[in-house]
């Protein structure tokens, strides 16, 4: 069985949607970023904020999760940018 790996991390991308339910509302984001899609979990802010960041360019502070391939940031903090720089 993988082994979690858990660390600090500060990173940017768009946040896209990437879970819906049965009436097609958004009920999970990720982060795309130019090699992977990480899911993003609320931490320090709320679901409603994260949802709320769709189509957004941001910076996202957090907790990384790592098992295998699969990626999660526990989001503690996010600032908006206006492009990738």
């Amino acid at each position: 069985m993988p082994q979690t790996t858990y660390k600090k991390i500060k990173i940017a991308g768009i946040v896209i949607p990437t879970d819906w339910d049965e009436t097609g509302n958004t009920t999970a984001v990720s982060l795309s970023t130019e090699n992977e899609n990480i899911l993003l979990q609320p931490d320090s802010i709320s679901k409603d904020e994260l949802l709320g960041l769709i189509q957004k360019i941001v910076e996202i502070r957090g907790m990384l999760f790592a098992t295998g391939i699969k990626k999660r940031i526990y989001v503690s903090g996010f600032t908006l940018k206006k492009s990738w720089d």
